[in-house]
């Protein structure tokens, strides 16, 4: 149990351990990449490929009070690293487990460790390698250390709709960032559509409650789910949101790029 409280002179230094996996794709890192993401607390992140799906993320903390803080701080920067990944690559994960921590008081010879030893998992993916290069890797090292609140929120948002269970709920999810980077309008949404996808196809709306004649496929898809949600269990829709999902990853991230 980490509940350790440190003397009211004395703060701790250490560092915090996550391992998360990546679902569906995989991912290679040709070194470890070093980041400080400026943030009070925290000295600097590592990120490791343990497999080709699995990453380490140790956070190294410095100054805080215990290691339930310390934890916790390690803990938000690890999703906030996650969601930068997620979004530049397209990767869905898994939530991210704890593997262990260590610590250590300032001016003192105390340690302390968690009661959770660090796992090394030994499995090897077998889906698609994603090789990142060490351009890619700069490019995401910078991504982490400059990016503003409004990135970190949507970031996040794009990561949480790509672990959604469905591609039905993952659909619905991204749909819903793109109102929200358009005050809630689908007219909106549908005319940045059509600017980025002139070719998407156009369909008679099933909104009883639009007054316009035809709305994009992403818009007629999901004002289907949203109007009549039995359709959420007819094999043909759910393949039609699968067919239609990888391009509406790509014009949810290309939406959040142009807002932020």
């Amino acid at each position: 149990m980490i509940t350790t409280q440190v003397q009211e002179d004395l703060t701790l230094d250490g560092e915090v351990l996550f391992v998360a996996k990546i679902k569906g794709n995989s991912i290679v890192i040709p070194s470890s990449i070093e980041f400080n993401p400026s943030k009070p607390m925290v000295k600097k992140v590592e990120i490791k490929a343990l497999t080709c799906n699995e990453i380490s993320l140790n956070v190294f903390l410095e100054s805080i009070r215990t290691e339930d803080q310390g934890k916790d701080i390690a803990e938000k920067v690890t999703l906030e690293v996650l969601s930068h990944i997620a979004f530049l690559f397209s990767l869905a994960f898994e939530r991210p487990q704890f593997s262990g921590g260590h610590f250590f008081a300032n001016n003192s010879d105390m340690e302390f460790f968690s009661d959770s030893v660090i796992d090394t998992p030994s499995n090897v993916a077998t889906g698609d390698v994603l090789l990142l290069t060490n351009e890619r890797a700069e490019e995401l090292k910078t991504r982490l250390e400059k990016a503003s609140s409004l990135e970190r929120l949507y970031f996040l948002m794009f990561r949480s709709a790509l672990q959604s269970k469905s591609p039905v709920e993952q659909f619905l999810y991204l749909y819903s960032i793109l109102l929200t980077l358009n005050n809630d309008d689908q007219n909106g949404v549908d005319a940045f559509i059509v600017t980025e996808q002139p070719s998407v196809p156009k369909l008679p709306s099933v909104a009883s409650w639009k007054n316009i004649e035809d709305e994009t496929i992403y818009t007629c898809l999901r004002n289907s789910v949203i109007q009549y949600r039995k359709v959420v269990n007819n094999d043909s829709f759910i393949r039609e949101i699968e067919n239609h999902l990888p391009r509406l990853i790509e014009l949810t991230k290309k939406a959040i790029e142009l807002n932020t």
